[in-house]
C-alpha cells in the first residue's frame, strides 16, 4: 500500500533522488516543502499525509510539531548527523530514521517508520513503550493565581505567596498576565527584556534546558527567581500557548514551586491562539491548584461569583483568597454557597495587606510578617500558604 508524504528535507543532498525513486518503494510524494510554513500548509490542507522532515528545515519549531500532531499528522524525522537526533527529539519528534546514502534504503526506512507510526498503541504493544527515565529530583508544584477583572490583587497575592515560599524552597514567579503584566514593576526590575519571551523562544526552538531557563530569569534572592512578563500587551503575539506549556513544565522540573500570575481572562472563545485567555487555559491545565482572588466589596464579589462556574469547570482544585474590603464574612458565605451549588469544595483564606507597607517590603526584601510599618501590621499569610504548599 502506498504511503502519501509531504517531503520537507531541503538540507538532504539526495532529495531529488528520493523523489525519483519514491514510487518504486511504495511512497507517494504529494508535496515537496521548502520550510515549516510550507509543510504546515500542505499537511493541514491534506489530512492523512505523513510529514518527513530534517532538523535543518527552515522555521521549524516545537510549535510547528505541536500543530502537526494536533491535526493527526504523523511526523518522521531523518537524522543526518548525531546532533540532529537530539534536536529533533527536543522538538517533539519521536519517530526517527537514520540517513542512508542509498536513496532506496532510506526510502524503505521511511516507509517502515510510517507504517509503525500508524499502528495503534494499547495494552497489547507494551514492548514499544519506552521505559520511564529515572527521576533526578521530585517535581515541583505549580500554583496559578487568578482573579476577576477589577484589580482584586492578583499580582500582589502571587508575589506574597512566592516571597514566603522562597524563604525555604526554590521558587519562581512567572508573569503570564499578557493584558497588564506588572511583576517586574512590583519587584523594581527595569530591564525591558521579557524573560518569558526569551524562555518561550527557547521552548519553540527545542533548546529550553535548565541553564537556558535560569538565564531567562532575574534572581531576587538566593532561592527566589522571577520570569518577567511582556513589556506591553501588543507583544502578546510573540508568545505561543504551546511554548508557555513547555516553560511551565521546565519550571516544575527545576523548582520546588512555580507561582503563575495570570490575567482575568477565562473565555478563549474565538479570540485566537495568542489571546490572554489561551495562556490562562494552558496555566490551568498545568497547575496543581488555582488561587482565586476576591475583593470583599459588592462589585468584586459579583464578578468573582460570575466567573466561578467557568473556573471550576477546569477541574483544578481552587482555593479562594479575600484580599480586601469591608464585607469579608458576607463574601465568604456567598463563595461557600456558590461552591456548594457547583458541587466543589473551596477553602477560603484571608490576606490583609497594607499597600504602602507591601510595596516597601517587596522592594527591600524583609518578611512581611516580621516588620511593622506605620499604623498597620501586614497580615501573615500562614493560612494561605497551608492551602497552596
Amino acid at each position: 500500500m502506498s504511503v502519501a508524504i509531504a517531503l520537507a528535507v531541503p538540507d538532504l543532498s539526495c532529495e531529488s533522488q528520493l523523489i525519483t525513486a519514491a514510487n518504486s518503494c511504495g511512497i507517494n510524494v504529494l508535496r515537496r516543502c521548502v520550510d515549516a510554513a510550507d509543510l504546515l500548509g500542505a499537511c493541514l490542507g491534506a489530512p492523512g499525509l505523513v510529514a518527513v522532515i530534517t532538523a535543518g528545515l527552515p522555521r521549524l519549531s516545537a510549535e510547528v510539531i505541536d500543530r502537526l500532531r494536533a491535526s493527526s499528522t504523523r511526523v518522521v524525522g531523518v537524522v543526518i548527523a548525531s546532533a540532529d537526533r537530539v534536536a529533533l527529539q527536543a522538538l517533539g519528534v519521536d519517530v526517527l530514521v537514520e540517513h542512508d546514502d542509498d536513496p532506496s534504503r532510506l526510502l524503505s526506512s521511511i516507509a517502515k517508520a510510517c507504517e509503525e507510526g500508524s499502528a495503534p498503541r494499547g495494552v497489547w504493544n507494551l514492548a514499544d513503550v519506552p521505559p520511564e527515565p529515572a527521576a533526578v529530583r521530585d517535581k515541583g508544584r505549580l500554583i496559578a493565581v487568578w482573579g476577576p477583572a477589577g484589580a482584586p490583587g492578583r499580582t500582589t497575592t502571587a508575589l506574597v505567596i512566592a516571597r514566603h515560599l522562597a524563604e525555604h524552597s526554590l521558587t519562581a514567579i512567572i508573569d503570564a498576565d499578557t493584558a497588564a503584566p506588572s511583576v517586574a514593576l512590583h519587584l523594581g526590575l527595569v530591564d525591558d527584556l521579557s524573560g518569558l519571551i526569551v524562555a518561550c523562544r527557547h521552548a519553540d526552538a527545542g533548546s529550553l534546558s535548565s541553564r537556558a531557563l535560569l538565564s531567562s530569569m532575574s534572581q531576587i534572592r538566593e532561592k527566589y527567581f522571577a520570569l518577567t512578563g511582556i513589556a506591553h500587551a501588543r507583544r502578546r503575539v510573540e508568545l505561543r500557548p504551546g511554548a508557555l506549556s513547555r516553560v511551565l513544565e521546565r519550571v516544575r522540573s527545576d523548582f520546588d514551586y512555580g507561582v503563575i500570575d495570570l490575567g482575568s481572562a477565562l473565555d478563549q472563545g474565538t479570540s485566537g491562539m495568542s489571546s490572554a485567555a489561551s495562556f490562562s487555559e494552558v496555566s490551568f491545565a498545568r497547575a496543581d491548584i488555582v488561587v482565586a482572588v476576591c475583593q470583599a466589596e459588592p462589585l468584586g464579589v459579583a464578578r468573582f461569583l460570575a466567573d466561578l462556574p467557568e473556573l471550576a469547570g477546569h477541574g483544578v482544585p481552587v482555593a479562594a483568597v479575600i484580599t480586601g474590603g469591608t464585607q469579608r464574612d458576607q463574601a465568604k458565605e456567598l463563595i461557600r454557597e456558590a461552591a456548594g451549588r457547583l458541587g466543589v469544595s473551596i477553602p477560603i483564606a484571608d490576606l490583609s495587606l497594607d499597600p504602602d507597607s507591601l510595596s516597601r517590603s517587596l522592594r527591600r526584601g524583609p518578611l512581611l510578617r516580621s516588620r511593622r510599618f506605620g499604623r498597620q501590621r501586614v497580615g501573615t499569610p500562614a493560612s494561605l500558604l497551608e492551602l497552596v504548599a
